[in-house]
């Protein structure tokens, strides 16, 4: 991921990964740069919330951020309600 914050939704298609955040909310920052503006939702199981991405993040970064794949993008997604 390159740049320092989100990406803005009106340029965001294809593919998504869906990352629940478990120690921190979303903002500059607090998770790895590239997050999609407008696309944090609610989820049962994350109590910041979930992030989207346009590609996959390495797994050591996304846990360094206290991030845990939800769903990719052939995903139905894994555990518990989904959104």
């Amino acid at each position: 991921m390159t740049g320092s914050g989100p990406v803005h939704d009106g340029a965001s298609t294809g593919p998504r990964w869906t990352y629940g955040l478990t120690a921190r909310p979303l903002g500059y920052a607090r998770v790895p740069a590239g997050w999609i503006i407008g696309q944090s939702t609610h989820h049962p199981r994350y109590r910041f919330d979930t992030a989207d991405y346009l590609a996959p993040l390495p797994p050591e970064l996304a846990a360094r951020f206290g991030l845990e794949l939800v769903r990719g993008p052939h995903d139905p997604g894994r555990g518990g309600r989904e959104r």
